[in-house]
């Protein structure tokens, strides 16, 4: 007579609570390139918890009970909260929240790359046609002392992103500091794309288009 198959018992939801949090505890700390030695080195140093990185391995795995304390610690030094790490906080931690707006930037990096390209590109065309037929500057202008030729209409071009640049983008900068930080940043992003530019232009080899990161 066959024996009826042995059933499993579901984990209790205590139990399952703490496989949860030994769960996303790795998968926190392998986001940040962390191994369980070093892991272990910071809740030291930042938290003052002594733990054995091999008891950090029983943790994640699910096979030892974790302490409110060892909790608090773990999601201290994760930069999340004890709470998330049970899977009952959908707001957002500092670390993902800092990798969203870091992706977010990179992906407008690339973008405001290509835009720039085609707006130089864009730019060089209407040089050209301004070249060829020069009395058309005055028909499309609304300007009271509309450009005469190429070299007053990119003077005129210049005065107007300048004058937009004067109000600044930086309006959400925490400080006077952090805003010169941002805008350095935005003139070596765009010296870099008009020298890509430039290279194409002259013959020369253009730079790879590798993604930027932030």
């Amino acid at each position: 007579m066959q024996e009826p198959p042995v059933s499993v018992p579901e984990p209790t939801r205590a139990r399952q609570t703490e496989i949860d949090f030994g769960k996303r505890v790795r998968q926190f700390r392998e986001a940040q390139k962390l191994s369980q030695s070093k892991f272990a080195e910071l809740l030291a140093s930042k938290a003052g918890l002594s733990i054995d990185p091999s008891a950090i391995a029983r943790i994640e795995l699910g096979d030892r009970s974790v302490k409110l304390g060892e909790a608090r610690a773990f999601a201290e030094v994760l930069g999340s909260s004890v709470a998330e790490l049970v899977g009952e906080d959908p707001r957002q931690t500092p670390v993902r929240q800092i990798a969203e707006l870091r992706d977010r930037a990179n992906e407008w990096m690339r973008r405001s790359r290509f835009a720039l390209r085609q707006m130089v590109q864009n730019m060089a065309e209407v040089q050209n046609e301004i070249r060829t037929s020069p009395g058309a500057l005055v028909a499309f202008s609304e300007e009271e002392d509309p450009p005469a030729d190429v070299e007053d209409y990119l003077l005129w071009v210049l005065g107007r992103i300048e004058q937009q640049a004067a109000v600044g983008p930086f309006a959400t900068a925490a400080t006077a500091e952090d805003a010169r930080r941002l805008q350095l940043i935005a003139e070596a992003l765009t010296a870099h794309i008009v020298k890509v530019g430039l290279d194409v232009w002259s013959g020369e080899d253009a730079a790879s288009d590798e993604d930027d990161r932030g």
